[in-house]
C-alpha cells in the first residue's frame, strides 16, 4: 500500500509542476508583453513632446528673430534719411553694420542696382538678377514697406544667409541687412531625427523609426545607418500594419519579428520596435527558476507525506524532556504537554506554573517601564539559547512589523538586525542611530560572556528639535539658503581640505534695481522675487558650489575643486544665462525679469576675507561701469598655494 501511495503522490506533483510551468509561461508572456506596452507608451509620449517642444522652440525663435533683424534693417534706414551722406563712407558703413551686430548693410538705386555696401565686392549687383534678391523687388516698386525673407543661399557666394529690406525713406530704393543666423541653423539641426533620437534613450534590439504617410519612406530610425532610404514595399508591410498596432502588436521587418507601437503625428507615423526574441529574452529564465522551485516545493511534499506514513509513538517522559530542551533554549512561551501518567502530568503543571511566573516577572518589568512614559526598551539574549528575551516595547521602538517577529526566535537574526541598525550611527552623537524617516534611537549593548543585554531609548523627538534649531541658525528664514555665517563656515573648511592644486574663486552678485522691485509692487513680491532668485542658485552643481544670501539683495558663491579656470568660467557663464532667461510674474500679471551684477575672484593664499573682499571690489566696479555684467579678476596662470 505504501509504494501504491508513493505512486499516486508522484503522478499528482509531475502534473501539478506541468500544470504550473504552463499556467507560468501563459502568465510570464503576457506580463513581460504588457510591460513593454507601457514602455513604448511612455517613449512614445516622451518622442511627441520633443517634436511638439523643438516646433514650438523653432516657431518662437523665428518669430523673435524676424522682429529683431526688421529692427535693425528700420534703424539702418532710420541713418540714411537723418544723414545720407554716410552711405558715401564706406568705413562708416562697416561701423554701422558692426554697431547693427549684422554681417552686411547695403543700399540700392531707383534701378535696383547695389550702390551702396559694407562688402565692396557686392557693389553694382542687380536686385532683379538671381531668385533670391528679386524677392526685393516688391519694396522697390513700393508693393510692400519690407520684406523679411527666410534662411537660403545668397545670389552672390552661395553661403547660407538671411536677408531682410525695407523701403529707403529718403528716395526710391531699397535698405537691406543680412546675417548669418548661426541660432536659427543651429535650432534647425536640432529639429533632425538623429538629434531628436539621441534624446530618447533605447535598450538593445530596441529602434524607433518616423515613416511618411504621403511616400511610406522611413524617414529617420535608430539602426545603425539612421538615414533609412527604403519604403514599406521593401519590407513587405503596408501602412494599415503599422497603424493596426497603435495599441501594441506584432509584425515582421524582413526576416525578424518585432512588438511594435505607432502613433500619428502630423503627417508622418511615429513607432518604436522591439525583436520578439529580446522582448521575451528573460521568459526562459524566469521558466527554469519557477521549474526549480516547483520541483523542490514537489520534492519537499512528497518527503513530508512519505513521514506521514509513518506513525512514531514517542513516551510521555520523552515529550516532557524536550519541552524542557526548548525551553531551556530561552522559548518561556512553551507548554509542557500534560501525559496520561500522573507523576509526569503533576510535573509538567508544576513546571509550566514556575514558567508562567518568570513570565509574569517580565511583564511587570515592562509595564512599570510604560508607566513611567518614557520610550525604551531592553532585551538579552545568549549564544546558548536561540530566543532573545525583551520587553514589550522593544517591537515598537525598533519598527519590527508583526510580520518579522521571527527575528527574535533567533538570538543571530537579531544580531543581524542591530548590525544593519548600527550601519547608520550619527556624528558627534554617541551611541545615537538613525532608523528611518524621522526616527532616532540610542542604543547600548553589553557583552557579559555569552549574555549579551542592551538597552533601546527612542531619542526622535529631542534629535530632530536640536538639529532643526541648528537649521534654523545656519540658513536664511527667506530663501532657505544657508546665511553669510554659514557659508564663512563651510568655505573655510573647504579651503582646507581641498586639493592644494585646484583651482577657486569667489562670486559676489548682487541684484540690480531691487529697491525699486520693493518700492513699485511691495516687499511680497520683493520676498517671491528674492526667493526665485535663490532656487536659480540651488541649481547650480553641489559638489563645485557653496552658496548663501549674504544680507538684502547680496548673494555670494564660491567654487571650488575645479582643475582648469575654463570650467569656472562655463559654470559662472551658465547662472548669467540661466539668470537672464529666468523671470517672475507679479500679482498683475506683468513678467519682471532678473537683472544681476557680480563680481568674480580668484583664490591666491586661500584667505577667506580677501577673497571675498576682492569680489566685493570687482562686484562694485561692475554696479558703477555696466549693471548686469560679472566683473572679473584676470587670472594669473599660477597654481593657487595652499
Amino acid at each position: 500500500m505504501q509504494k501504491i501511495l508513493k505512486k499516486y503522490i508522484i503522478s499528482i506533483l509531475i502534473v501539478a509542476i506541468v500544470g504550473i510551468m504552463v499556467v507560468d509561461y501563459v502568465l510570464v508572456s503576457l506580463s513581460l508583453t504588457a510591460a513593454r506596452a507601457r514602455i513604448s507608451t511612455d517613449k512614445l509620449d516622451q518622442l511627441v513632446d520633443v517634436l511638439q517642444g523643438n516646433e514650438l522652440e523653432l516657431n518662437t525663435l523665428i518669430h523673435s528673430l524676424n522682429d529683431d533683424y526688421l529692427t535693425r534693417a528700420r534703424a539702418f534706414a532710420y541713418l540714411i534719411e537723418k544723414d545720407a551722406s554716410i552711405l558715401e563712407d564706406q568705413e562708416e558703413l562697416q561701423r554701422i553694420a558692426e554697431l547693427l551686430n549684422v554681417d552686411e548693410v547695403h543700399v540700392s538705386d531707383e534701378n535696383g542696382l547695389i550702390a551702396y555696401s559694407s562688402v565692396p565686392k557686392y557693389i553694382g549687383l542687380d536686385f532683379h538678377g538671381g531668385e533670391q534678391m528679386r524677392g526685393f523687388l516688391p519694396v522697390l516698386d513700393g508693393e510692400v514697406e519690407y520684406v523679411v525673407q527666410e534662411v537660403q543661399p545668397n545670389t552672390a557666394e552661395g553661403k547660407m544667409m538671411q536677408y531682410v529690406g525695407v523701403r529707403r525713406p529718403d528716395q526710391k530704393g531699397i535698405v537691406q541687412v543680412g546675417l548669418e543666423p548661426t541660432r536659427l541653423l543651429e535650432a534647425l539641426s536640432r529639429n533632425q531625427y538623429p538629434y531628436i533620437f539621441s534624446r530618447i534613450p533605447t535598450d538593445a534590439n530596441e529602434y524607433i523609426f518616423v515613416l511618411s504617410l504621403e511616400t511610406q519612406q522611413f524617414l529617420g530610425t535608430t539602426s545603425a545607418d539612421g538615414k533609412p532610404v527604403y519604403t514599406l514595399a521593401d519590407q513587405g508591410l503596408t501602412v494599415a500594419d503599422l497603424e493596426a498596432c497603435g495599441e501594441g502588436g506584432f509584425i515582421r521587418f524582413g526576416e525578424s519579428s518585432f512588438y511594435a507601437m505607432t502613433r500619428q503625428y502630423d503627417d508622418v507615423l511615429l513607432g518604436i520596435c522591439i525583436r520578439s526574441n529580446a522582448l521575451y529574452a528573460s521568459r526562459a529564465r524566469e521558466l527554469i527558476s519557477m521549474f526549480a522551485c516547483a520541483l523542490l516545493v514537489g520534492i519537499a511534499i512528497a518527503l513530508a507525506l512519505n513521514r506521514m506514513l509513518y506513525k512514531t509513538v514517542v513516551a510521555g517522559l520523552q515529550s516532557i524532556i524536550d519541552d524542557l530542551n526548548v525551553i531551556r533554549q530561552g522559548r518561556l512561551d512553551k507548554v509542557v504537554q500534560p501525559s496520561a501518567v500522573p507523576e509526569l502530568n503533576a510535573l509538567s503543571v508544576n513546571i509550566n506554573e514556575m514558567v508562567e511566573g518568570i513570565m509574569n516577572t517580565m511583564l511587570r518589568l515592562s509595564r512599570i517601564i510604560e508607566i513611567t512614559g518614557v520610550p525604551m526598551a531592553a532585551f538579552e539574549y545568549r549564544q546558548s539559547a536561540p530566543t532573545v528575551l525583551r520587553t514589550s516595547l522593544l517591537p515598537e521602538i525598533l519598527r519590527i512589523p508583526p510580520n518579522e517577529m521571527d527575528v527574535f526566535d533567533d538570538y543571530r537574526l537579531f544580531q543581524q538586525k542591530l548590525i544593519q541598525i548600527m550601519s547608520h550611527p550619527l556624528e558627534n552623537e554617541p551611541n545615537v542611530y538613525y532608523l528611518y524617516d524621522d526616527q532616532y534611537i540610542r542604543l547600548v549593548i553589553v557583552q557579559d560572556g555569552d549574555t549579551t543585554v542592551g538597552s533601546v531609548l527612542d531619542v526622535s523627538e529631542e534629535y530632530c528639535k536640536r538639529r532643526h534649531l541648528n537649521h534654523e541658525r545656519r540658513h536664511d528664514a527667506l530663501t532657505g539658503l544657508k546665511n553669510y555665517r554659514a557659508f564663512q563656515e563651510d568655505v573655510h573648511h573647504l579651503m582646507a581640505s581641498g586639493d592644494a592644486h585646484a583651482l577657486f574663486a569667489g562670486v559676489m552678485i548682487d541684484l540690480d534695481d531691487f529697491k525699486s522691485v520693493n518700492d513699485t509692487y511691495g516687499h511680497d513680491f520683493g520676498d517671491e522675487y528674492l526667493r526665485a532668485f535663490a532656487q536659480i542658485l540651488s541649481e547650480l552643481p553641489a559638489d563645485h558650489c557653496c552658496y548663501a544670501r549674504r544680507s538684502g539683495d547680496e548673494f555670494c558663491l564660491f567654487l571650488y575643486d575645479y582643475a582648469q579656470p575654463a570650467e569656472v568660467l562655463a559654470v559662472v557663464e551658465h547662472l548669467w544665462k540661466r539668470v537672464e532667461r529666468a523671470s517672475v510674474d507679479t500679482a498683475d500679471g506683468q513678467t519682471l525679469r532678473f537683472c544681476m551684477s557680480g563680481g568674480l575672484a580668484w583664490c591666491g593664499e586661500r584667505d577667506f576675507f580677501s577673497l571675498m573682499h576682492a569680489a566685493d571690489q570687482l562686484l562694485y566696479t561692475a554696479k558703477q561701469n555696466r549693471k548686469g555684467t560679472c566683473m572679473m579678476q584676470p587670472f594669473t596662470g599660477q597654481t593657487p598655494k595652499p
